[in-house]
Parts: structure tokens; C-alpha cells; sequence
């Protein structure tokens, strides 16, 4: 009996088994890229072979807006400043930044060695001024007494004298003579006595005042800077946070907050306490925005560091004339410095913080508005690009308003989808830009 035939089956050797795998990678991936593009035509819309982000055309109220770039700042300061006429001014302690001080704690410290020395050899000086004038009204004294005896002697003479030229009734003629001629010589020198007298006490009052001035300047000196070295420890005027001021004596581009261990000129603006209540925002206004704004305006504010809130206020205050700002560019520009008082407060807001103020310049009832990039200039018109039959539609519009965000167009129905970037020529229906 015969075996039964067995179903042949092929040998497919092991390249050959991967060389298939391949291929069935291979077909699933271009299943994937077909399932893909599908999608993508799905979710762009008509202009799927020219895929570019849309936006939505709203209607609505809108506000024109002017934005300004600044950080949040006071109204109101307390300026905590180096003290005046003290050399060598270098800071040895600082409050850290930031943190809530109370009125009369130490804020800032300057080295006092220099003041201390200086003021050690003031008093040396002031002493020996002291000296000085006490050794001259001693002088001045004794020397009055001299003149004092030497005037006593000389009329004592002169009296005597006197009483000889009396007795020339009972003298001889060349003895009265004398006498008369004794006297004579008395009485001058009595007068050049006084007047030797008078000499000492001017030139001894002389010396006394100028000494006398000697020691008043050394005495002020003295006490100047013993005023300055007890102001080489600044004490917060208020209560408040501390913020400082940057340290401009290296130039602008290398500018710092003061920082312990920095060299300070006399008289500097190491920091200040601001006053929580007058926290504002400050910034500087480009000149061709300065004609659009006026003070009352509205403003909406937000902080960077603060995301989850949105301030309200007013601008209260714009610069008269521009102020000249140095950015890294070249020219400087020159800008309005503008600063707006915020209604709200939060517990978090700092001065110092950066923040960008949107100043509403007036508002709009009704129209439609579309993002700001996408409108562009087609064929010298300002449009709008709509997916059309698998291209883009230029569809001219007429610009009402705009913001930095947005811009007011008419010609154009609320809900129209738009392009959010300018399309490829290919792309557009017409064929060109």
C-alpha cells in the first residue's frame, strides 16, 4: 500500500521572508501617509495641500490700544542715599533685596575706617587749636598786666615830676628848668607807654581771633564729620521692601545693583523704599505713539511674573519733552517716559517687576476683527487670505483700527476663517502676490 501524497509546501529562505516583512512595512506606512493627509485635510480645511495655521474672524467690541514696555514702579519713594562729603565710601552690609524692612532698621553700611581715621586726626587738630588759643589769651593776659605796671610806673613818674616843677619857687632856676624838662620826658614817656599798651592788646586780640577761627573751623571739621560717620549706617526712613538702584560707575552696559563691596560716590542713590500704595507701571512711549494718548486713559496692565492676574488703572502722568534711551542700539532713541497708577494691589507685585501696560486710546461699539498677521499687502491692498477650493482667496479688506494684537477690518463676514501666515504664490487663486 501506498503512502498517501503530503501537500507540498515552499521553502521560502530567510532573506526572503525579510524581504517581504518589508514590503508589508512598507504598504502600512503609505496606508498611514494616506490616513494622515486625509486627516490633515480634514482639520485644515479646503487648502489641504497648502497646510498654513487659520485664525477665525469675531465681531465684537474692540479697543485701539497703544503698548508700552516697562516695569512696575512707585509714585511715591523713600531714597535711601550715601552721605554727603565722606571719601571712600564702600558698602559692608545690605538689606537683601526684597524684603520688608521696618522704619529705623539698618538697611545699608559703609565702611567707616576712613571716617574714623579722619575724624581721629580732627580732633588732634581741634585740640591743638584749643591749645593754641588758650596760650594766647595766657599771653595776652600777662602782657595786659605788664603793660598795666609799666603804665603805673609811668605816671607815678609823671606825678612826681609834677611836684618837683611845683617846688621851683623854692629851687634855683637850673633846678626848675630841670624838673620842668624831666617832666617833659615823663609825660612822653607815659604817652608811648599807652600807646605800647594800646598795640599789645590789638595784636594780642588779633592773634586770639585768628586762633579763634582756627579752632571754629577745626571744631566744624570736627563735628561734620562726626555727623557723616554716623551716617555711614542708613536706616530705613519707612516701612517697606527694599529695592536698589543699579550701579552706573562702570557705564551703562555693565550696570548692576549696588551690591556689597562696591565703591559709592558721596551722595549717591544706593536704593529706596517704595511706597506699597503708589505701585504703578512705568514705561517709555515711542514719539509716534505720544500723540495718540492723553492722561485719564485707561489702562490694562499685566506682569509676567504674575500670570494668573490682570491689573486695571489710569495713566497719570506723561513727560513733558522725549528722554534720550540707551538700548544697545545705535542712535539712541528718544521716548516719553509714561507712568500709569494701578487700582489694584496684590500682596506679590514688587517694584522692579517687568510688565506691559495696554493703554486704551478708544474703543469700537461693534465690528469685525481678525489676529493681526493676517493681514497683508496683496497687489497693493491690504487682505485677508480664505481657504477657497484648495487655495487662498485674497479678499480685500479696508483696516478700521488696530491693536497690537488685532486688527478692525470691514469687507469681511464674522466667522470667516483666515490664514495666519502669508501662502506660498502657488497656493494663491490668481496665481501672484
Amino acid at each position: 500500500m501506498s503512502a498517501a501524497p503530503q501537500p507540498e509546501f515552499a521553502v521560502i529562505p530567510g532573506h526572503a521572508r525579510r524581504r517581504w516583512k518589508l514590503w508589508a512595512w512598507s504598504g502600512g506606512a503609505v496606508v498611514l501617509a494616506g490616513l494622515w493627509l486625509w486627516a490633515g485635510q480634514a482639520n485644515w480645511g479646503t487648502a489641504a495641500t497648502h497646510p498654513i495655521a487659520l485664525g477665525k474672524a469675531q465681531s465684537g467690541p474692540f479697543q485701539v490700544l497703544v503698548r508700552v514696555d516697562g516695569q512696575v514702579a512707585a509714585a511715591r519713594e523713600a531714597l535711601l542715599k550715601a552721605p554727603r562729603h565722606v571719601p571712600s565710601l564702600q558698602i559692608v552690609y545690605l538689606a537683601p533685596a526684597g524684603s520688608k524692612v521696618k522704619q529705623g532698621q539698618v538697611v545699608v553700611r559703609f565702611d567707616p575706617t576712613g571716617a574714623e581715621a579722619q575724624l581721629r586726626s580732627q580732633l588732634a587738630a581741634l585740640h591743638q587749636a584749643q591749645a593754641a588759643v588758650r596760650q594766647a589769651q595766657a599771653q595776652q593776659e600777662i602782657t595786659s598786666h605788664q603793660d598795666a605796671m609799666t603804665l603805673a610806673t609811668a605816671r607815678e613818674a609823671v606825678a612826681q615830676d609834677k611836684l618837683q616843677v611845683k617846688q621851683e619857687a623854692i629851687l634855683s632856676a637850673i633846678q626848675g628848668a630841670e624838673a620842668r624838662v624831666a617832666l617833659g620826658l615823663t609825660e612822653q614817656q607815659y604817652k608811648v607807654d599807652q600807646a605800647s599798651a594800646r598795640l599789645d592788646a590789638a595784636r594780642g586780640a588779633a592773634q586770639i581771633a585768628s586762633l579763634q577761627r582756627k579752632l571754629d573751623k577745626a571744631q566744624y571739621e570736627y563735628n561734620l564729620t562726626a555727623r557723616q560717620l554716623s551716617k555711614m549706617t542708613v536706616r530705613a526712613p519707612v516701612s517697606g521692601r527694599v529695592a536698589y538702584r543699579m550701579n552706573m560707575s562702570q557705564g551703562w552696559m555693565n550696570a548692576t545693583p549696588f551690591k556689597i563691596g562696591d565703591q559709592v560716590w558721596p551722595g549717591a542713590v544706593i536704593g529706596s523704599i517704595p511706597e506699597s500704595r503708589s505701585l504703578g507701571l512705568e514705561g517709555q512711549m515711542n514719539e509716534d505713539d505720544r500723540g495718540q494718548v492723553r492722561v485719564g486713559d485707561a489702562v490694562k496692565a499685566r506682569i509676567p511674573a504674575l500670570p494668573d492676574r490682570q491689573f486695571n488703572g489710569r495713566l497719570t502722568r506723561i513727560s513733558l519733552l522725549t528722554e534720550t534711551t540707551y538700548t544697545g542700539n545705535w542712535p539712541p532713541q528718544r521716548k516719553f517716559h509714561a507712568f500709569a497708577q494701578l487700582a489694584s494691589r496684590n500682596p506679590r507685585l514688587r517694584s522692579g517687576m517687568n510688565g506691559v501696560m495696554d493703554i486704551v486710546v478708544r474703543r469700537l461699539a461693534h465690528c469685525v476683527h481678525v489676529p493681526a498677521q493676517a493681514v497683508f499687502i496683496y497687489q497693493g491692498k491690504s487682505v485677508v487670505y480664505v481657504p477657497h477650493s484648495g487655495k487662498y482667496q485674497a479678499v480685500p479688506v479696508t483696516i478700521l483700527a488696530r491693536n497690537p494684537d488685532a486688527v478692525a477690518v470691514s469687507g469681511l463676514a464674522s466667522g470667516t476663517m483666515v490664514a495666519l501666515a502669508r501662502p506660498p504664490a502657488a497656493a494663491i487663486a490668481g496665481g501672484g502676490r
